[in-house]
């Protein structure tokens, strides 16, 4: 592997065409600028020892135009050279337009194909800052894969109707993979007798294999900037609070709206903005915030044991995360300063009666005792009606003891009939 050689790929904004560059400098006012925050950025990244052999990017003669300042990247470019990485700036003529990103990464691929590697990324998008190797990261997820198909940000299996696609396609992928996307590419051209702009459905079609480097945010974090509405959303189900590929807006949150997951999985619209919402008017440097609401996931076994005195076995832990928790059945956690302090179940059950629709049952809300009179117990409720009620749940049912009952009904829940139990004590561990 150290002997590997990548080839940098950065697709770079074509001003006149259109597409998402009008939207982006409807909500970013340093579009000119993009392109020297990324190899400024880049520069924090790049070290002696990096595979990156060469970086590649498309000169365009429109953009330079529309943006005096886009391509005023000289000075980087010379600290780049001095590290042995070979800096690209292919021209092009107004008669060979770009209208995406991929277009792009298949015409430099067919003048560079000799790499065993293509790191493929935006201009707004970059390393997340001093990540040392960060080449050497990605290429060491892809190796899980045997260096095959295209290992990218984001690989859901619903987003536009597809089995897999990549959703936010900046990731890497191998010269033999590469090879075999790019003849797929030029069969459909020969096919369609013309050049032929691709989209980010038909990029994905292109490989045999899509593969997710962030595995929903266990390994990495999964930050979009969508161009339209000027927001960051974060796709991460698990909260990692690692990064490795970011969009350039995520080093400016004094300025952007973060909104973050977790999302309806099956859904085909983009998150709702209320689940709940990181505004921070900080730099990047101070990181996620550390006092959020989020899902329960396999890292948490101690913390989750200790607050809940459970007794359970680590096997029998993670078997629960990974064949109960779901959909209709969700654990969430308040962390404060990285420490779990309060958690709450929500089961969704789905009836034959009342026409079929979903009833939530919220179970098991505890605070840990230092924790208590912070008003944390009701986010975490809260969170869970907020959860029943995008799930289309008609009502949603809880039990509790009567010191609690005032607690209950200062957020609305009612009394309504008598809640009943029988124990089966010998199944009980």
């Amino acid at each position: 592997m150290d002997g590997a050689s990548i080839n940098y790929i950065i697709a770079t904004y074509d001003g006149k065409v259109g597409g998402c560059g009008y939207e982006r400098d409807k909500h970013d006012n340093d579009s000119e600028k993009i392109l020297q925050k990324h190899f400024e950025n880049l520069l924090t990244c790049l070290k002696p020892n990096t595979l990156i052999k060469q970086i590649t990017l498309i000169l365009n003669k429109d953009t330079q135009e529309s943006y005096r300042e886009y391509y005023k990247i000289d000075k980087y470019l010379d600290e780049i050279k001095k590290l042995g990485i070979s800096v690209i700036l292919l021209p092009i003529s107004s008669k060979l337009l770009f209208k995406t990103s991929y277009s792009q990464y298949l015409y430099i691929y067919s003048k560079y194909p000799n790499f065993d590697f293509n790191i493929l990324i935006e201009d707004d998008w970059v390393p997340s800052p001093n990540l040392d190797c960060f080449d050497r990261i990605l290429l060491n997820e892809y190796r899980k894969y045997n260096n095959k198909g295209f290992l990218s940000a984001w690989v859901p299996n619903w987003f536009c109707q597809q089995p897999r696609h990549s959703a936010i396609s900046v990731g890497i992928i191998s010269g033999e993979s590469m090879k075999k996307a790019y003849d797929k590419f030029s069969m459909l051209q020969l096919n369609h007798k013309k050049r032929l702009s691709l989209g980010q459905s038909q990029f994905s079609r292109l490989f045999e294999e899509l593969h997710d480097y962030s595995n929903s945010g266990e390994n990495f974090m999964i930050p979009f900037w969508e161009t339209s509405k000027g927001l960051i959303y974060e796709y991460a189900m698990k909260l990692s609070k690692k990064y490795l590929l970011i969009p350039i807006q995520l080093l400016n949150l004094n300025k952007y709206k973060y909104i973050v997951g977790p999302y309806e999985k099956h859904s085909l619209n983009m998150p709702p903005a209320n689940i709940f919402e990181w505004v921070q008017k900080c730099n990047y440097e101070k990181g996620i915030p550390k006092n959020i609401i989020r899902d329960l996931v396999k890292s948490d076994y101690e913390q989750y044991s200790t607050l809940m005195d459970s007794n359970i076995t680590r096997i029998k832990y993670e078997n629960f995360i990974d064949n109960v928790l779901g959909s209709n059945h969700e654990i969430i956690v308040k962390e404060n300063e990285g420490k779990l302090v309060a958690t709450g179940t929500l089961i969704i059950e789905e009836k034959i009666t009342y026409g079929g629709c979903k009833m939530g049952h919220i179970e098991n809300i505890f605070v840990n005792p230092n924790y208590r009179k912070r008003g944390i117990g009701e986010k975490i409720v809260n969170e869970l009606l907020a959860r029943s009620k995008r799930k289309k749940c008609y009502r949603v049912d809880l039990n509790c003891k009567a010191e609690l009952e005032k607690f209950y009904k200062k957020m609305d829940f009612k009394e309504k009939h008598i809640c009943m139990n029988i124990y089966f004590k010998e199944n009980f561990n």
